[in-house]
């Protein structure tokens, strides 16, 4: 309901909010119930991304488009689900951070990442920038 009276984008900023705030209660938890806490609020954010991204991808993309932006969303997504770890470990393993520290460290990137969405709530939809003579190259 609130993607439909609101828009998606905002919603998913909110969901994305949401996750950033459980990382952060994550890395701080001290005890098993912040640690609920935390995971709760990160499985929460994690189902409104899997919720919502269809209807971004509706609301935004073409309908002849669709297939290629969920491929190309995957893609990257996917990368970057074998990229991240690697990158957030090395610094643990090496002695650099500590385990707390890379959590506030992904707890800032995920605040970040939802602030995107909110940039894509005044974004144009692809199709009208398509078809929009001003903004294609010559």
């Amino acid at each position: 309901y609130a993607a439909d009276a609101r828009g998606t984008a905002p919603v998913m900023a909110l969901g994305g909010m949401i996750g950033a705030a459980g990382m952060l209660v994550f890395a701080t938890a001290e005890a098993m119930p912040g640690l609920l806490v935390g995971a709760t609020l990160v499985g929460a954010s994690v189902g409104s991304t899997e919720l919502l991204l269809p209807l971004l991808i509706a609301e935004r993309v073409g309908p002849r488009e669709q297939a290629t932006a969920v491929a190309g969303m995957s893609a990257v997504w996917g990368i970057r689900g074998l990229i991240v770890p690697l990158v957030v470990i090395w610094p643990v393993g090496l002695g650099i951070a500590d385990v707390r520290g890379m959590l506030l460290a992904c707890s800032a990137a995920m605040g970040l990442g939802a602030l995107l969405y909110l940039g894509l709530a005044d974004a144009e939809p692809v199709e009208f920038i398509r078809s929009n003579e001003s903004v294609r190259a010559p």
